[in-house]
């Protein structure tokens, strides 16, 4: 098919546009897992968003080049507004992550994950970029208007006045959040891969993403994510697993309930001594037993036995064995943090278990069975 020259010289540009995105459309998924290494949810929707905004550029750009060599006498300037729309949702929108990278990179914080080095978000870059955000959503906006024509909006502080209308009307949705997330950032007693436990809860999750609205945590015992308002976060009790008090490691207990001793007369209180001299050999032994398991995360050092009488009921006398938890590791991966807070006290019961038949303990508090079968 013949083409005239003035029409080749008007296809050139599109041509070369068009080009220009089939290039960004193979490269993009290489850039995006470049700029979010140890992230690959958001690196996954970054691609996908990419991939969309591209496959929509070559609708609307395939369209426009078709009307532009077949039925030049329509205007197409409706479909050329629309693939330039696009262009610029998409420059912006990877603009602004590549320059988030490059704040979160000089202005936020290195932490070691995983055995990787991780930049993450603090207070500094977290402000920085909500203004490069804004810059850029205000870039997209003018641009838009002036791809459209819509230039009476920028007359008279039209679009500033729109911009602070919006802004007075939704910031009860998203200021609070937005604060919270700063502070929580300022404060730095909550960072990526932190362990805590937070409001009434007793499942532990891993810290998995701050953003500017809400948390990501990571389930430890049912392995799954749940989102969090920054405000609804902060506003619960927060226990941080991952920041210790003292080198001792976390502190745990495990309770037991074992039978009174049969009382004897001649003995006296020999008895109950006798008792307790028996529970702490039996839990001397689970405890250097669990010492030389490689599988029971039990802080090794200065590690003494500590076995105290929590109560002493109608039927039995509860005792509570307490150890010291390694410190846990800096990880997204939930397997790894079960290993210690899950894995580790039931295979010390496992260990309780077979030393309370070694020694003659039983575990079952034998006087309430007994005083059920005599009634």
């Amino acid at each position: 098919m013949n083409i005239p020259t003035a029409l080749e010289s008007e296809l050139l540009p599109h041509i070369i546009v068009f080009s220009i995105n089939i290039f960004l459309f193979l490269i993009s998924p290489l850039l995006l897992k470049k700029m979010y290494p140890h992230d690959q949810s958001k690196a996954s929707y970054m691609i996908k968003l990419s991939q969309g905004l591209n496959i929509l550029f070559f609708i609307f750009h395939s369209i426009d080049i078709s009307l532009l060599i077949f039925l030049k006498e329509i205007n197409q300037d409706l479909f050329t507004n629309l693939a330039l729309s696009i262009v610029i949702f998409y420059s912006a929108i990877f603009s602004s992550a590549f320059l988030s990278t490059v704040i979160r990179r000089n202005f936020g914080e290195e932490r070691q994950l995983d055995t990787q080095t991780v930049h993450y978000d603090n207070h500094s870059s977290r402000i920085m970029d909500i203004f490069n955000k804004v810059i850029f959503s205000l870039i997209v906006i003018y641009l838009i208007i002036i791809t459209w024509n819509f230039d009476s909006i920028l007359e008279a502080g039209g679009l500033i006045g729109i911009l602070f209308a919006f802004l007075a009307l939704t910031n009860a949705v998203w200021a609070p959040d937005l604060y919270y997330g700063i502070v929580i950032l300022n404060s730095k007693m909550i960072n990526v891969g932190d362990v805590i436990k937070h409001g009434d809860e007793d499942d532990e999750y891993i810290i998995y993403q701050i953003s500017f609205i809400y948390t990501i945590l990571l389930d430890i015992r049912n392995d799954h994510r749940t989102v969090v308002r920054n405000s609804v976060l902060i506003a619960n009790n927060i226990e941080n697993l991952s920041k210790r008090a003292s080198s001792g490691g976390l502190r745990y207990a495990l309770s037991y309930k074992v039978g009174y001793p049969k009382q004897d007369p001649k003995l006296g209180s020999q008895v109950l001594e006798d008792h307790k001299v028996t529970l702490q050999k039996m839990f001397q032994e689970v405890l250097d037993q669990a010492l030389e398991n490689a599988a029971i995360m039990i802080k090794s050092k200065n590690s003494e036995l500590e076995l105290l009488l929590k109560s002493a009921g109608d039927y039995a006398l509860e005792w509570e064995f307490y150890f010291h938890i390694d410190a846990l590791p800096n990880t997204l991966v939930t397997k790894s943090i079960r290993n210690y807070l899950v894995r580790t006290p039931r295979l010390l019961n496992e260990l309780v278990l077979d030393a309370s038949y070694k020694y003659n303990i039983d575990l079952s508090t034998p006087l309430q069975i007994q005083g059920k079968l005599n009634s």
